[in-house]
C-alpha cells in the first residue's frame, strides 16, 4: 500500500505526462528557433546534439511515454529545420538518413536510461520508507527494555529440562528445540 507523505501534494495522475510532453515540445521549439538563424554555421551533428536536451527534460518530467514523444518531435524538427532540403520532411542523402536514424536510436536509449534511473530512485525511496517503518515498529516493541531483559528470553536463555510446557516451548541459545537432558546444551 502506498501512502502520500504529509508534505507531498496530491497530483493529477496524467499531470506529469502532460508536463513532460509540453516541456519537451516547448523546449524543442525554443531551441530550434534559437539555432535557426545560425544553422548554416552549426552543422547537422551540432543541431542534433542540442536537440538531446528536450528529450532528457521530457522523460525526466513525464516518464517514458513523454520521452518517446520528445524523440518523435525532435526527429521531426531536426529533419524539417536542420537537414537539407529545409522546411520539408524529404531527406536528400543517405548520410542524412543515417544521421536521423542515429539520432532516434540514441535518443530512445537516453530516454530509457533516464526512465530506469527514475524507477530505481523511486524503488530506493520506497525501500527507505519500509526500512524506516520497520525501525519504528522495532522501537515500539523494544521500548525502554534493558539489553539483559531482551536477551533473557527463551531464544537466548539457557535450556531447562523438562521445559515448562512441553519440549517445543524451550529453545537453546541457537534457536533450536531443547535436546534431551543427557545431551546438554
Amino acid at each position: 500500500m502506498t501512502r502520500l507523505a504529509a508534505s507531498e501534494p496530491m497530483r493529477w495522475p496524467g499531470g506529469a505526462l502532460v508536463a513532460g510532453i509540453a516541456a519537451s515540445v516547448a523546449l524543442t521549439a525554443l531551441l530550434g528557433l534559437l539555432m535557426l538563424p545560425v544553422r548554416a554555421h552549426l552543422g547537422t551533428a551540432t543541431s542534433g546534439m542540442v536537440l538531446v536536451i528536450p528529450v532528457v527534460v521530457g522523460v525526466s518530467l513525464g516518464g517514458w511515454v513523454a520521452g518517446v514523444v520528445a524523440v518523435a518531435v525532435g526527429f521531426l524538427a531536426y529533419d524539417f529545420f536542420f537537414i537539407r532540403p529545409y522546411t520539408t520532411l524529404a531527406v536528400s542523402s543517405y548520410t542524412d538518413w543515417i544521421t536521423l536514424a542515429v539520432y532516434a536510436a540514441v535518443m530512445l536509449v537516453v530516454a530509457r536510461v533516464v526512465f530506469a534511473l527514475q524507477q530505481t530512485r523511486a524503488q530506493a525511496r520506497r525501500q527507505a520508507d519500509d526500512t524506516s517503518q520497520l525501525l519504528e515498529v522495532s522501537d515500539l516493541l523494544i521500548g525502554d527494555k534493558a539489553l539483559g531483559e531482551l536477551l533473557g528470553g527463551p531464544a537466548f536463555g539457557p535450556c531447562r529440562w523438562p521445559p515448562p510446557s512441553g519440549p517445543s516451548a524451550c529453545c537453546c541459545s541457537r534457536g533450536r528445540p531443547c535436546p534431551p537432558p543427557s545431551s546438554g546444551c
